[in-house]
């Protein structure tokens, strides 16, 4: 649905909106085209850089 990069350099990544059904098109489409093919790479796991997260509601604050 959408994706931007944040911070700069080296460091960055990219924030990914998809839909549920998605998501493993998304990351498999991200493991070939960047880290098999731009990079070089074909490690077998790439929990530690790509993993899914859901958004939910922000910072509040709590009565008291």
């Amino acid at each position: 649905l959408g994706a931007r990069l944040t911070a700069a350099g080296f460091g960055g990544c990219a924030v990914c909106l998809v839909r549920d059904e998605a998501l493993g098109s998304l990351l498999d489409g991200v493991r070939r085209g960047y880290y098999e093919g731009f990079l070089g790479r074909s490690e077998e796991s790439l929990e530690h850089v790509l993993f899914p997260c859901r958004a939910v509601a922000g910072a509040l604050t709590l009565p008291g």
